[in-house]
């Protein structure tokens, strides 16, 4: 196994991992071409594969947090469940070969359920409107990340098929060929919102999760085909209590996702007055009024901004107007950095107003859709922390 990462050297008689072909292996890692070390491969793959997994969880979930790409944050999640999945495998692994159904439940119901989680987490994103441009960090991640999993998905492949009917190396494999097909989306979808296409990077999500959830079920297929005449009452005591978290899961995110959507009727608007035929305020935070329009009934609330003139920050001065009034949606003309991530923390839309109009007017043309969603903050600053001047 030493050096099973480098580059193949021409010789005869390497089983061709992809075919039947001697002699094409791209990487050398067999002791023993015979097969007669097979085991020790075995074993390093599976311990490699957990190492190589905490890394990625390291580096994946850092980038993916701070760039706000959720292909990123998704393959993170799935990094995760595999630094657990191959954890317990690789200690199952220590033991007598053969079937060991716990193991394949156990890494089953993570890999299903993270699976949902990460396909509920991204529609939510993909149906309020949250997506995030990832940045080219993001994108170096997720290449790199490619070839990583295609070493390990070339490599457990080749050990699966010597030892046919090994539980454990059966689920190393599984996992590492989900992990590469994930890793390809990712970094697809990273770069297509690269490109403009913002939607793609958690519609790329969405597809990472519904990868994780079939390799959960391939897993489980393998694990019962061991069992033939308790095939039924090991289905039903398995994928009943995993269900029911499933569902779980599903709902949790229908009732985040039926609230957003619900918030998105109150809109606020900043105003140099007192009534909706006065002119939107060109600042936000420091706006003389708040206005906030309910979509349902028609009705405003006009609010007078105590933090007008304050020193200092009046971020969460806003955000805490929004979060008591339930406001989804403000409309501005300027929003600096500091405020823009705070709303956006908030799941709270922002649409930028061109020119100059009426709080009535601008609401109106909100509705009929002539209003551009903000994706970045448009000013360098305002007061903001640490900043003592405005923009």
């Amino acid at each position: 196994m030493k050096g099973f990462l480098k580059k193949k050297r021409p010789a005869d008689g390497y089983e061709n991992i992809f075919s039947a072909e001697p002699a094409r292996n791209l990487y050398y890692f067999c002791k023993d071409p015979g097969g007669g070390a097979c085991d020790v491969c075995r074993m390093q793959i599976l311990s490699k594969s957990f190492f190589l997994m905490v890394l990625s969880v390291l580096f994946k979930g850092a980038v993916g947090f701070f760039s706000g790409s959720q292909a990123l944050i998704a393959e993170a999640v799935h990094s995760c469940a595999d630094s657990v999945t191959y954890g317990v495998n690789y200690a199952g692994a220590k033991g007598a070969k053969g079937s060991k159904v716990w193991q394949s439940v156990l890494i089953g119901a993570i890999m299903l359920l993270l699976g949902v989680w990460v396909c509920a987490d991204n529609a939510e994103i993909l149906i309020v409107g949250n997506p995030a441009r990832p940045g080219l960090l993001s994108l170096v991640i997720a290449v790199s990340s490619v070839y990583v999993n295609w070493l390990l998905y070339s490599i457990s492949d080749c050990a699966n098929t010597r030892n046919s009917g090994d539980q454990n190396i059966f689920m190393c494999m599984v996992q590492n060929r989900t992990n590469f097909f994930s890793a390809v989306l990712a970094a697809s979808g990273i770069l297509l919102s690269e490109l403009g296409f913002v939607s793609f990077d958690p519609f790329c999500a969405i597809a990472i999760g519904c990868l994780l959830v079939y390799g959960s079920l391939e897993i489980f297929e393998q694990a019962f085909a061991d069992l033939p005449s308790r095939v039924q009452l090991d289905r039903a005591t398995v994928f009943l209590p995993v269900g029911c978290l499933a569902a779980c899961i599903v709902g949790f995110f229908a009732y985040n996702i039926s609230g957003i959507l619900e918030s998105r009727s109150m809109v606020l608007l900043p105003s140099q007055g007192a009534t909706t035929a006065s002119p939107v305020d060109g600042v936000l935070g420091r706006a003389h009024y708040f206005i906030i329009i309910n979509g349902n009934d028609g009705t405003t609330e006009t609010m007078l901004n105590n933090s007008r003139r304050v020193r200092g920050d009046v971020s969460n001065d806003l955000v805490a107007i929004v979060n008591a009034r339930k406001v989804g949606v403000v409309i501005a003309k300027n929003v600096g950095k500091e405020m823009f991530d705070d709303l956006r923390s908030e799941d709270v839309m922002i649409y930028y107003l061109t020119g100059d109009a009426a709080v009535g007017d601008a609401y109106q043309d909100y509705l009929g859709g002539n209003l551009e969603v903000a994706r970045t903050p448009n000013v360098e600053r305002g007061f903001g922390r640490g900043w003592l001047t405005p923009w």
